[in-house]
């Protein structure tokens, strides 16, 4: 049921309410989704087994996607817009190891084509459009974490995620915890969201008995 419209109080809340992938908003992204497009190498890189796939982004996110795709796929292009890497030194030094990834810098994505799914990308290095042919394209530009409703009540990390203490998810405010990808920057897998989530609740239980003696 949706929450909208809806007021109530609680002895205890627990925010749930995830990130969002960023998107390039680009023709073809939307149409492509789930056929040759996806956020998650973990996820769908299995199915980019010996092709050839494109990462898209600079920072620590494309840079762990294109290290992991190396390992499964031909070749991997990385497009980013900066003249070099964002990432972390370590993991582009580990990256730059790799014979089969093949850095694209300030390469700006227009557009994605296919027919039943991903074929290609057109892109602008520098100032010459260029295409590249792919059957994957794992967009890596960032998360943004679903926190409209807590907005100005809660403590934020820098970018902009619930902080919570990592041992139990209670955030700045007493008996409202967090869990899953709304406080997790790093991660983001369900198998840490669910573990997370079973955290805040233990902790939310453990807030609402200690309340009731109080």
């Amino acid at each position: 049921e949706t929450t909208q419209g809806f007021s109530g109080t609680a002895s205890c809340v627990i925010i749930a309410t995830g990130s969002s992938a960023k998107w390039l908003q680009v023709p073809g992204e939307e149409e492509f989704i789930g056929k040759g497009i996806s956020t998650c190498a973990i996820c769908d890189g299995f199915f980019q087994k010996g092709k050839e796939v494109a990462v898209i982004g600079g920072g620590n996110s494309a840079v762990y996607m294109a290290l992991y795709l190396s390992n499964i796929a031909k070749n991997i292009y990385l497009l980013f817009l900066q003249d070099k890497l964002t990432a972390n030194t370590i993991e582009v030094n580990q990256l730059l190891g790799k014979d089969n990834v093949h850095l694209l810098p300030d390469a700006k994505v227009l557009s994605f084509q296919g027919k039943e799914k991903l074929q290609s990308i057109t892109f602008l290095s520098g100032t010459q459009k260029k295409e590249l042919s792919v059957s994957g394209a794992f967009v890596a530009i960032g998360y943004q974490p679903n926190v409209a409703l807590v907005k100005d009540q809660l403590e934020m990390t820098e970018t902009g995620f619930i902080a919570t203490d990592c041992r139990t998810g209670k955030t700045s405010v007493e008996g409202v915890f967090a869990c899953g990808d709304v406080q997790e920057e790093e991660y983001r897998q369900a198998i840490t969201a669910c573990g997370s989530g079973c955290v805040a609740a233990l902790s939310a239980q453990d807030f609402l008995r200690h309340s009731v003696t109080r």
